[in-house]
């Protein structure tokens, strides 16, 4: 059944009605269609995707956290300093220098 408009899924040998789509992640269920999926905030799935047999789509419901999580961390400021690269360490600059050795054979 259809979570928008309650109906089940077309026979097979309808041509005009709109794919079934089936959440690979959870048991919900929409027409892919803009009356059924578009109405819950999804994008239409273009039906060369659909119509493969290893197509795993996920539901407006299970699809929304990814998306927030993803627009989290594209927001988030990034760190100063080059990727991968270690930062110096600091120097204790409180602690007193070795006093540096005369060179050989100046003396």
């Amino acid at each position: 059944m259809c979570q928008v408009c309650d109906q089940p899924a077309a026979a097979d040998d309808a041509d005009d009605a709109p794919t079934f789509l089936q959440c690979s992640y959870c048991n919900l269920s929409y027409h892919n269609s803009s009356e059924c999926l578009g109405k819950a905030g999804g994008a239409l799935v273009p039906k060369r995707h659909v119509e493969k047999e290893d197509c795993e789509w996920s539901c407006p419901r299970c699809w929304s956290p990814v998306i927030a999580k993803a627009l989290s961390f594209a927001e988030a400021k990034p760190k100063k300093g080059v990727l991968g690269k270690k930062a110096a360490k600091k120097r204790n600059t409180t602690a007193p220098k070795p006093k540096a050795k005369p060179p050989k054979g100046a003396q």
